[in-house]
């Protein structure tokens, strides 16, 4: 019988039969799940089979769930399959969570393995300037889980979030093969920025939310201020901070965009979304973003003028010029902005160097392996020698990036981390000096800019870096762009 449907059936029709029956009892079980949930993963589910059911309709699947995978990196919208929090520790990970870009790329995962199973021709990169030091990330972060105070269903949702991560950064780096999906991708991470911006807008000139919760819309954050309160914006990111980064980002290859040698008409949508973007993250008020936006603004803007008209020194002294004008003018007009930058913050600036003085007596008590991945506020306390009792008073993890990892996970964990930083940035130098591309070294240069002023911004703030979908889903570009341009050349 079996033998018989395969001569009926070819493969490619029997494996989508099987997707489908797949897709289905996800459906199912996620319809049984989310009956016991809030009424927005309801109205979610819906959505989602309604999409499903139009998927099928589409001729290039697999790109158009990237596109919308990329698309959605703004949305803080999980889904987790179990839910154990605890309502005394704040930890980013408290169950077996799925995010919406991981649920829209399990597909074209599939049908790349797919192809890599049955298409002699189709080849897997492996990477291993990236993936070597990443895979040495998880076996270390999995040793160091022999310490954490962690439940271990919690841990290993924590290690699936890393492995996961290292999934999408070599799918994207393998499967963005020419200019035109590399291009379309662009696009759409700034179409994303210019929704994000809307969204943040409206909900700064009304005040409140504007009814995208099932998206993760956050509320308005005010915070204390000289006398008053600054309200600060969210949108569907989450934290404004959280916000504000992820928008300097977009701003810098929005910016490239502009000096690259595209045609003449298309910087008009550009010279709007940048404008839009930049907004959005002033209303964040995100002082370090602010300043990383500034510095990585004036680095991409220098590099793009001298590429194209060779003039290094002149370039240097008007970009100067410019950033200093716009500051002044921007802190002078914007009475909330001066305000975050030079007024009473009430202690806020203060609590970071006390939350550093912990985390450093966390490394130096577990300098190898940390404390256990997704475990630093569980044993904040323990090692709090703080003068003002900082984990009693602000029981969050220190607000910089670099020595979260190495609390969590140890100097050499850091040390493999800063690693793929290193290799990604000096590929992003030498597609940046290229001359024999007429976009992407410029894309290149807008990306490091970005990663410039991601460092600054997050030496003041902590994202969790191992967790996030958006870091590895650019590095994974920035991967795929590298790899185009090894090839012509």
């Amino acid at each position: 019988m079996i033998k018989c449907l395969l001569m009926v059936y070819n493969r490619q029709l029997i494996f989508e039969i099987i997707i489908i029956f797949l897709v289905g009892t996800f459906v199912t079980a996620s319809l049984i799940k989310v009956s016991t949930m809030d009424e927005k993963w309801v109205k979610i589910l819906i959505l989602g089979s309604v999409g499903i059911a139009g998927f099928f309709l589409i001729p290039e699947k697999e790109k158009f769930l990237l596109y919308f995978a990329t698309f959605c990196l703004a949305f803080d919208l999980d889904f987790n399959l179990y839910y154990r929090g605890n309502p005394y520790i704040v930890r980013p990970i408290n169950g077996f969570r799925i995010t919406i870009v991981d649920f829209l790329l399990i597909f074209p995962v599939v049908m790349w393995c797919y192809r890599i199973a049955n298409d002699s021709y189709e080849k897997i990169y492996f990477y291993p300037w990236i993936s070597i030091p990443f895979l040495l990330i998880f076996a270390w972060s999995f040793v160091g889980l022999s310490i954490s105070t962690v439940p271990e269903d919690i841990s290993i949702a924590a290690l699936w979030i890393i492995g996961k991560n290292w999934i999408i950064f070599i799918y994207l780096a393998n499967n963005l093969k020419d200019r035109k999906t590399i291009y379309t991708v662009f696009c759409v991470l700034l179409l994303m920025g210019v929704f994000q911006s809307l969204v943040c807008i409206a909900q700064s000139a009304t005040g409140g939310t504007v009814g995208l919760g099932m998206l993760g819309e956050a509320e308005i954050f005010d915070m204390a201020a000289d006398t008053g309160t600054v309200s600060r914006i969210g949108g569907t990111v989450g934290h404004p901070n959280k916000l504000a980064g992820f928008m300097a980002v977009l701003m810098q290859l929005n910016l490239v965009f502009l000096y690259a040698y595209i045609p003449k008409h298309a910087r008009y949508p550009l010279f709007i979304s940048c404008a839009l973007i930049t907004i959005t993250i002033v209303l964040a008020y995100s002082r370090g973003a602010i300043a990383g936006m500034m510095m990585g603004g004036a680095f991409s803007s220098w590099w793009c003028l001298s590429k194209r008209n060779g003039h290094i020194f002149i370039n240097a002294l008007m970009v100067i010029s410019i950033i200093v004008v716009v500051s002044v003018t921007s802190l002078a007009l914007i009475e909330p902005l001066r305000t975050r930058f030079f007024g009473d913050d009430h202690g806020s600036a203060d609590l970071r160097p006390e939350m550093r003085l912990v985390a450093n007596n966390i490394i130096r008590h577990h300098p190898w392996f940390g404390v256990g991945l997704n475990n630093y506020t569980s044993v904040l306390r323990r090692y709090d020698i703080s003068k003002m009792a900082v984990s009693l008073e602000f029981p969050k993890p220190v607000h910089t990036e670099f020595l979260l990892i190495a609390a969590e996970i140890g100097i050499p964990g850091l040390c493999f981390f800063i690693f793929i930083l290193f290799v990604t940035l000096f590929n992003l130098v030498l597609m940046g000096l290229s001359q024999t591309e007429p976009v992407i070294p410029f894309l290149a240069i807008g990306f490091l800019s970005a990663w410039m002023g991601w460092l600054f911004h997050h030496y003041y703030e902590y994202d969790y870096a191992l967790f996030s979908n958006y870091i590895w889903h650019y590095i994974g570009i920035i991967q795929a762009m590298k790899r185009l341009m090894t090839k012509q050349s």
